[in-house]
């Protein structure tokens, strides 16, 4: 079925017609997809080749290029989550010390993640790929928004207003 080399990497077997092949690991039947993933941030192409396990072995079933997609939206949702627990929580954990308080808070956390995507996705409707809009960017001007509001001064009263309260 497969082989392994010194190092228990799998030896590549005989490929199927999507170019992944089968091998054991661990007494298990997997499929071994390699790809080269392409990402553009800021104008720059990065390359690099990723080696994706599965246990879906049917290549028909399951063609290559459908599960390397699959992959890179799991990882848009583990980055979804990691924008949850450290950039709107900012590292803070969950005050709530009732089952009932912390469902509140879960969901509160929610809700606001919500609204900011679809602020998001309405502010960056016409470009060509909206998801990559800059959550952190979003959530800090948010934050100054409902921290000042519009028509409010974000600066401490001047000194001479303070000398002039206290002469009365």
């Amino acid at each position: 079925m497969g082989e392994h080399d010194q190092r228990g990497v799998p030896v590549p077997g005989v490929p199927a017609a999507d170019g992944s092949w089968l091998t054991l690991l661990g007494g298990l039947t997997v499929r071994v997809i390699d790809a080269d993933i392409v990402v553009t941030m800021g104008g720059k192409r990065h390359t690099g080749r990723y080696r994706l396990l599965t246990t879906l072995t049917d290549h028909r079933a399951y063609p290559a290029h459908d599960l390397v997609a699959l992959y890179h939206q799991r990882w848009e949702i583990e980055t979804c989550y990691l924008e949850l627990k450290a950039t709107t929580l900012g590292g803070r954990v969950l005050r709530a010390r009732t089952p009932g308080g912390i469902d509140q808070e879960v969901y509160a956390v929610l809700t606001a993640y919500q609204a900011l995507r679809l602020a998001i996705a309405d502010a960056t409707a016409s470009q060509p790929q909206p998801d990559r809009a800059s959550f952190t960017v979003a959530l800090h001007a948010a934050r100054d928004q409902i921290v000042t509001p519009p028509g409010s001064s974000p600066t401490p009263p001047s000194t001479s207003s303070a000398r002039s309260d206290t002469r009365c």
